[in-house]
């Protein structure tokens, strides 16, 4: 595990702490699991355990590839406190381990049939592209910078909203994860 950069602001230090209990569950997980056990699904069916990390990673890869764009493009320096637009509040509300709510997942962010090999290491192969942008981030003004949703370029949220969003995603789906397990 890379040690945690300390990062000056705020949401990105806490996100960053979530993010690291995040991880550090993932790890747990890909020592204990084995193949048969990340093809278990719930009871009821729905996506098995592999499925569920390789949607993490789909889903938070197209999340990445518009943010790093958008730094890339754009880079407004300021330390203004983070202030969650309407849409990224409804949207994190939604995704939150608390919502009862089940969504179904957009096309573009379903998992294959099966899920790639080592998936679990590649999740959190993929969990260090987070921490670049958040350090990349740091310093600048997260309400100014403009990210586009991977579902739809009619949705629009500055960069902390998807930076919120990719982590209370990750803990439902690691809710969902200890259903399936049976914790």
């Amino acid at each position: 595990m890379a040690a945690t950069a300390q990062l000056q602001n705020t949401l990105l230090s806490q996100l960053q702490s979530e993010l690291d209990i995040i991880d550090a569950e993932a790890r747990i997980l890909h020592d204990a699991l084995t193949d048969e056990e990340l093809r278990r699904s719930a009871p009821g069916g729905g996506w098995t355990i592999g499925q569920v990390f390789e949607h993490l990673i789909v889903s938070n890869s197209l999340y990445y590839e518009r943010m790093e764009r958008a730094l890339a493009t754009r880079r407004p320096a300021g330390s203004s406190k983070w202030r969650p637009t309407l849409f990224g509040r409804m949207l994190a509300n939604s995704l939150s381990p608390q919502s009862t709510r089940r969504l179904p997942a957009p096309r573009v962010f379903r998992p294959a049939p099966e899920p790639r090999a080592q998936v679990i290491q590649a999740f959190l192969e993929s969990q260090e592209r987070f921490r670049t942008l958040a350090r990349a981030a740091d310093g600048l003004d997260l309400n100014r910078i403009r990210v586009t949703s991977p579902v739809s370029p009619l949705f629009r949220l500055n960069f902390g909203d998807a930076l919120r969003i990719i982590v209370v995603h990750e803990q439902r789906h690691f809710q969902q994860i200890r259903r399936i397990l049976g914790n």
